[in-house]
């Protein structure tokens, strides 16, 4: 090995730390974010509540991201790649197909219902935001289609009944129907029905049912 090769290593080795330290400042700035917007709204929340939050510096902040709007980007890209791992996690536990479909559904929209509690205030941005440009919605809607394309595949692997001509197109919109609500009751939440309700799962457990004609 020549010393050339040598350095090179040698170098890619110390920078490894380095670049460590650089994910988990970028990472801690991002929660911290999170905490801010759902607390102060997205409007109160100015760089520097992140960076106390955060534990770090103005520059550690802007070494990551340009402003708040890069900011906002980074945290709704974040979360929308947490929800998504949690989706996966969710629907690869094999203890679902011991349970009923009532309570396959019940879990699959307390799932729904957990990550709008926890990002709620990050959402209601986002679909404002949306009115003016689609582009902001789409990982948000990647998410909503990734659990409700395993919902279905969990369905008809059980070999649910669904009556309905088209079976793959009513789970999808029993899904779509019961996202949209989930949604409104973050966003305007003046019908009887709130997000924090203790009923609220079951009220679109119920909704869905019935949509499919699984209801007894």
């Amino acid at each position: 090995m020549s010393i050339v090769e040598k350095s090179g290593g040698s170098s890619a080795k110390a920078q490894q730390p380095k670049q460590d330290r650089s994910r988990r400042m970028r990472a801690r700035l991002l929660r911290a974010g999170r905490s801010c917007i759902e607390r102060l709204s997205y409007e109160g929340m100015g760089i520097g509540d992140v960076t106390r939050e955060a534990g770090c510096s103005t520059g550690a902040f802007y070494h990551h991201f340009e402003g708040k709007e890069d900011f906002y980007t980074a945290m709704v890209a974040w979360a929308t790649d947490e929800a998504a791992q949690e989706v996966e996690a969710f629907f690869a536990q094999s203890s679902h197909q011991q349970k009923t479909v009532e309570q396959f559904l019940y879990d699959s929209i307390a799932l729904q219902i957990k990550l709008l509690r926890e990002n709620r205030e990050l959402l209601v941005v986002t679909l404002a935001k949306s009115l003016s440009s689609h582009v902001v919605w789409v990982p948000v809607r990647a998410v909503g289609s990734l659990l409700a394309e395993n919902i279905w595949h969990h369905l008809n692997a059980r070999e649910v009944v669904i009556l309905n001509p088209n079976p793959a197109r009513a789970v999808a919109i029993a899904c779509q129907m019961m996202q949209g609500t989930s949604l409104q009751l973050i966003t305007i939440s003046r019908g009887p029905l709130k997000i924090d309700d203790d009923d609220t799962i079951s009220e679109l457990q119920v909704m869905m049912l019935r949509y499919l004609g699984l209801s007894t």
